[in-house]
């Protein structure tokens, strides 16, 4: 099953682990969030008391809550940006495992996602196995993103076609 793939748009075995290990990201990553978050907040005085345990000295630093205030939103929407594109990895690869036989399924799941190799296959039947389900996946994976970019630019072209008839009609 092999698919005439453009070299620079082939999805390759180091894509195909990060693909497999988008969800754990995103579940770290909602994580880390909340608490760089609540670090923030509580980060966020006017006024602050600092002490300096080499030299023992107390002092005060000024923060301009505005600042502050600005710092929380750009890293919300940074956080929200990357727990996006991994949550859209994460299903994309779940879309394609659903590509694959129950067999396949466990060796990528034995693989990839550290579950105890209890299958009782040969190491040669494995592997080869393995790199069945591996070339299933990259090419279901290519094949979810072409399907993927042609949708976007159609809602694009029509987002666009949208402004433009506004745009005549004197609502721009």
């Amino acid at each position: 099953m092999k698919l005439e793939v453009p070299f620079s748009r082939r999805i390759e075995l180091y894509e195909l682990s990060d693909y497999a290990a988008a969800r754990k990201w995103t579940d770290s990553l909602i994580a880390e969030r909340e608490e760089v978050i609540e670090d923030l907040y509580e980060d966020c005085a006017p006024v602050m008391t600092s002490f300096d345990y080499d030299t023992g000295l107390c002092g005060v630093a000024r923060i301009s809550v505005e600042d502050m205030a600005l710092t929380i939103i750009e890293r919300k929407e940074s956080y929200a940006k990357l727990i996006a594109n991994e949550e859209r990895k994460a299903k994309l690869f779940e879309l394609a495992m659903e590509s694959l036989t129950e067999r396949e399924r466990d060796v990528i799941q034995v693989q990839y996602h550290g579950r105890p190799n209890n299958l009782g296959l040969s190491v040669g039947y494995f592997n080869q196995l393995l790199r069945e389900a591996q070339d299933k996946l990259c090419i279901s994976l290519y094949r979810e993103q072409e399907i993927r970019q042609v949708v976007n630019e159609e809602e694009r072209r029509e987002k666009l076609r949208k402004e433009i008839r506004e745009f005549r009609e004197g609502r721009l």
